[in-house]
């Protein structure tokens, strides 16, 4: 017997979902935003002005990802370990609370790296956060998302921008 396809969301759909039951005022940009995101390709930079919703809509991707592929990988870092874990949980959150993603809640780990329902990796995490200056040595990601990592604790210095410049280009490895 073969199994029924299930034909899932497409991201704005995902977002609105989530948005109507957060009772959220969606501005149209918004959905400009999540057409681009599911379609961007391999390699994209998503710019927005301070205030915008940008946070919101990269960790709402996360959790459309992880909604559409229970296999995807996302290694997800920002400025500092901290801000990277708000990624962390406000991800989970959205998928606990879109009425599409029931099926694929957080089901075990932390808040630094956690596995889905359904998940069959066992060593990577579905969902791997990090600060950009952090060691991620031997992590495996299908997608990167790097969230506010240039800010000035990661800039403030020549040092600090080098180290910066060289763990965004380890990211292709």
């Amino acid at each position: 017997r073969m199994a029924k396809k299930v034909n899932k969301a497409s991201f704005a759909e995902f977002y609105l979902v989530y948005a109507t039951s957060q009772n959220w005022t969606v501005p149209d940009f918004h959905i400009t935003v999540c057409h681009w995101l599911d379609n961007f390709g391999s390699l994209g930079v998503l710019m927005m002005p301070r205030g915008h919703g940008k946070s919101t809509l990269l960790e709402a991707y996360n959790a459309y990802r992880l909604y559409k592929n229970p296999e995807e990988l996302i290694l997800a870092q920002s400025a500092t370990d901290a801000d990277a874990k708000k990624t962390s949980r406000a991800t989970a959150q959205m998928l606990e609370q879109n009425p599409l993603s029931w099926n694929c809640k957080q089901a075990r780990g932390s808040v630094t790296k956690w596995w889905i329902k359904g998940s069959l990796e066992v060593k990577h995490g579905n969902m791997h956060v990090r600060g950009i200056l952090s060691n991620v040595t031997g992590a495996r990601a299908s997608l990167i998302v790097n969230d506010d990592t240039e800010t000035p604790s990661t800039t403030a210095s020549p040092e600090l921008r080098d180290k910066l410049r060289y763990r965004l280009s380890e990211q292709i490895h």
